[in-house]
């Protein structure tokens, strides 16, 4: 994914978060364990631990990281937007999330999240990211078929489809909700926009 403005979009919140959180030094967090440490050819730093005691209570990433089911897409936050993470655990602002489940990672070739989670493809999955989150809450009502504005400029970068309740983004279905004290979180079954950017490979 290319564009002036999910960059720009993204450097906003991370300076905010930055302000915000005394550095974006990615939040309080477990102990990682040796299940939660990358390859360090690819990710110097150990990776924390998800579990309902990461995360200030009720917040978008506290709900994700409820059951593990979204614990690929904390990493890939963790890894290359800590300061976005930490910022999303605020709770007096307001965003919305789009959350792919591990399911849809999993679903993807092979080697694929391998090269999302490696530091050296930070720049690309940072714009990725930008495309997952919204700098205001987005009500279920508010979907409707074509552009879905991302970014601070509104430029669109993703296209909805609405028939009766099925809302699907850019081919992925969203299949749930997260209400939480500072925003929502849509359940996504697949990854937005990956086809937009390109990866290097993992080694």
């Amino acid at each position: 994914m290319t564009g002036r403005s999910t960059r720009t979009f993204a450097a906003m919140w991370v300076a905010v978060a930055l302000a915000a959180c005394g550095g974006g030094e990615g939040g309080t967090g477990a102990s990682p364990g040796e299940a939660d440490v990358v390859d360090a050819s690819s990710s110097p730093s150990p990776l924390r631990t998800f579990d309902a005691d990461t995360f200030p209570d009720d917040t978008i990433p506290d709900l994700l990281a409820t059951g593990g089911r979204f614990v690929t897409f904390l990493r890939i936050l963790d890894i290359h937007d800590p300061s976005l993470l930490s910022f999303l655990t605020i709770s007096h602002e307001t965003g919305t999330v789009f959350a792919p489940t591990n399911d849809a990672f999993a679903a993807l070739p092979g080697g694929e999240v391998d090269a999302l989670l490696d530091r050296r493809n930070t720049f690309e999955v940072r714009d990725l990211i930008a495309g997952h989150v919204l700098p205001h809450v987005l009500r279920s009502r508010d979907f409707e078929t074509g552009p879905l504005p991302m970014g601070d400029d509104g430029h669109p970068i993703h296209q909805v489809s609405v028939e009766g309740d099925a809302v699907v983004i850019d081919g992925a279905e969203v299949v749930g909700a997260v209400e939480a004290v500072n925003g929502t979180a849509y359940v996504v079954d697949g990854i937005l926009g990956l086809d937009r950017i390109e990866l290097e490979a993992a080694s």
